[in-house]
Formats: C-alpha cells, sequence, structure tokens
C-alpha cells in the first residue's frame, strides 16, 4: 500500500503555480470527459485502441487471457475478465466504467478469486488513470462511500485503501479551496 503522504506528493507534482495561483492540471483534463462511441460496448478492445496484439510471447495463463480477451467484444466480459484485464491495466479507458457498473450493482462482485477482488482490482490502479480520467474517480468514491460498511466488512485492507483515496480526494479539495482563495 502506498502511503497517503508519497500519494498527496505525487497529486503535487500535478499542481502549477501560475499567476501566484494554483491550476490544477487534472481540472484542466476535467473538463475533457472521455468520449466513447455510442455503441463502444459491442466492440473489442483490439478495435477500440485500433491496437492489434501478435500471438503471445510468453505462455502463461494471464499472458494467454489477455490476449483472448482483446478480441472479445466488451458487452461479454464477464467479472474474472474485467478483473484480470484491469489488474494488468490493459484497457482501463474502456474497462474501468464496466467495472464502475458492476461495483454500482454489487460492490462485492467477485471473479474467480474472492468477494470484493474486482474492487480490489480496480482500487490498485496506477494513481496517474485517476487524474487522467478524474470522472471516474470521483463515481468511484461515491460508490466506495455509499459501500463503506460492507468493505470494512469485507476486508480491512481494502477499507485502509479506502481511507488513502480519502486523503487524495481531501488533499484535492484543499488545493482547489487555495486556489479560489488565491484568486
Amino acid at each position: 500500500m502506498v502511503p497517503a503522504s508519497e500519494i498527496i506528493d505525487r497529486l503535487q507534482q500535478f499542481y502549477e503555480y501560475e499567476n501566484l495561483g494554483f491550476i490544477n492540471l487534472a481540472d484542466k483534463v476535467r473538463r475533457k470527459s472521455p468520449k466513447y462511441e455510442n455503441n463502444w460496448r459491442f466492440k473489442t478492445l483490439e478495435f477500440l485502441e485500433n491496437n492489434f496484439w501478435s500471438e503471445p510471447e510468453y505462455d502463461s495463463h494471464v499472458v494467454r487471457t489477455a490476449h483472448k480477451l482483446r478480441k472479445i467484444p466488451l458487452n461479454d466480459f464477464a467479472i474474472e475478465d474485467l478483473r484480470i484485464m484491469i489488474g494488468q491495466n490493459i484497457g482501463l479507458k474502456y474497462l474501468i466504467p464496466l467495472g464502475l457498473e458492476a461495483l454500482e450493482e454489487n460492490i462485492l462482485a467477485e471473479g474467480d478469486c474472492y468477494e470484493g477482488d474486482l474492487l480490489h482490482s480496480i482500487l490498485k490502479r496506477d494513481f496517474n488513470f485517476w487524474t487522467k480520467y478524474p470522472k471516474h474517480f470521483e463515481r468511484l468514491t461515491e460508490i466506495i462511500q455509499k459501500n463503506e460498511f460492507k468493505i470494512q466488512e469485507l476486508d480491512p485492507k481494502l477499507f485502509n485503501v479506502l481511507e488513502e483515496l480519502k486523503k487524495i480526494t481531501n488533499a484535492l479539495n484543499k488545493s482547489s479551496k487555495l486556489r479560489c482563495q488565491k484568486r
């Protein structure tokens, strides 16, 4: 688990001084919500990303599965498929929204590993993804807040990750207030 102080340090890298005020780069990105085609769920990751992988060069279950899943339409993905691909940082732009939908239905959605494994996989994504797609981060935070008790009951470690996310959110809010006060 990444300590809150390190996460906050990373966040501060996304701020810059301009005219004695802070400019939050995440706010600049926030204005641009990801654009999706109307029928994106019926397409494959290969098609959406216009990136067609050759045959796997490494023979492992995860590698073979990832290659196979890139050729399957997203609407055919099961929870386990989402968990594997998100855990490998593959197709996050398209798969995180699907994962968030699954978490809205059941915060403890599980693939083949354990109850809540999809949530765990999503929570462990690199913070750079969340700064690039802050609307997804806001949605994740809302889902978690609505289900805080279930998460704490399931796994105290996930609850610790939740606490780290809250600290990040608080740091973002404080920075936004500072920017408003300096303007």
